[in-house]
């Protein structure tokens, strides 16, 4: 088994020096049984649609937290997993920019709670952008059906 350590980033954050050591840290306090994230957010089950656009509650990477938040879909590209307890299939991703519900979603079948990690504000920082942004282009459709498909999980 692989006792190792993996980060997904984004291209457009500005990761901290001792972003790693802070989330290993926060893994270590869960025995590793999780997966930690700087950005995530809940969604209102009761929903039967609308999930992405509506009644979510984000845990934006730019906000300070003042304790670990357990949330039910993490922000991919701030997040940190235990290989050896972390099961993910890039076939299980079937359209793209949706790597945050995918990954909830399995990550709630497989029992692993999803933790968004106290920190200060801007300890995640935003960069140019290139003038290309995926955030907002999501297939929403999709993301309903995931979510509802996954529901009794979350």
């Amino acid at each position: 088994p692989d006792d190792s350590y993996y980060f997904t980033i984004d291209d457009d954050i500005y990761y901290p020096k001792d972003y790693s050591k802070t989330l290993i840290k926060n893994m270590k306090m869960y025995e590793n049984n999780v997966v930690c994230c700087v950005h995530g957010s809940n969604i209102d089950k009761s929903l039967n649609n609308n999930y992405y656009k509506k009644n979510r509650d984000v845990f934006h990477f730019k906000e300070k937290t003042l304790n670990n938040i357990e949330v039910m879909i993490p922000g991919v590209g701030t997040s940190c997993f235990y290989k050896k307890n972390t099961k993910l299939n890039l076939n299980d991703y079937k359209v793209r920019n949706m790597s945050d519900t995918y990954t909830g979603c399995l990550l709630a079948k497989q029992g692993i709670k999803r933790i968004s990690i106290k920190r200060e504000k801007m300890w995640l920082r935003p960069l140019n952008e290139f003038y290309r942004r995926i955030h907002g282009n999501n297939p929403y459709q999709e993301i309903d059906r995931v979510i509802n498909e996954n529901k009794n999980y979350l």
